[in-house]
């Protein structure tokens, strides 16, 4: 087994594993191969194996060009004597030359509209004089926030998502806030 269940370039790698019942001390090792996606193997080596039948083989991640993104196959095999076939055991991990990122952009739109009205009559008679005033005041305010998160592999390459994205989502928002004031607008009585 290994140490974790995915690995970037330059991490240390540890492979262990136990051989039941143990054998003599110091007398056989495992053999431990990694191998790429792509079936090429990147690590072969012995591990010595332990009193307790305990054995671990570390190594770096990456430094070549067979080291490439994907899952990576551990085979470890033992084998007591020459007549003994041998017993195999196999895990995986996955592997990749960079880490991922990930990025936040939050965005915040807010658009105010005003509307004010006023209106005036006056009414006179040949003995009193009325004067009315009435004033209506409307405010609106919408406020909108989108949040982007864009999660990708910090290898480059490709086209990045992110900008388009944001331009369809302030479009959407202005849209949404623009209709908003026309539908208030209209409502209003004339």
């Amino acid at each position: 087994m290994t140490d974790k269940p995915s690995y970037y370039a330059s991490d240390t790698i540890m492979i262990t594993g136990t051989i039941t019942p143990a054998p003599q001390p110091d007398t056989t090792s495992a053999f431990v191969t990694v191998m790429n996606p792509n079936g090429k193997v990147v690590a072969p080596s012995p591990a010595q194996v332990g009193n307790n039948g305990a054995f671990h083989y570390t190594f770096g991640a990456g430094g070549t060009s067979n080291w490439i993104s994907g899952t990576y196959t551990v085979n470890a095999s033992w084998s007591g004597s020459v007549d003994t076939k041998p017993i195999w055991k196999t895990t995986t991990f996955a592997y990749s030359p960079l880490a991922s990122t990930t990025t936040t952009s939050t965005t915040t739109t807010t658009s105010t509209t005003t509307t004010s009205t006023t209106k005036s009559t006056t009414s006179s008679t040949s003995r009193s004089s009325t004067s009315t005033t009435s004033s209506r005041s409307t405010s609106t305010t919408a406020t909108s926030s989108i949040e982007t998160t864009t999660t990708g592999s910090g290898g480059g390459g490709g086209i990045p998502e992110f900008p388009f994205q944001l331009e369809i989502t302030l479009v959407v928002t202005v849209a949404i806030v623009l209709s908003y004031a026309v539908a208030r607008r209209a409502s209003r009585p004339k």
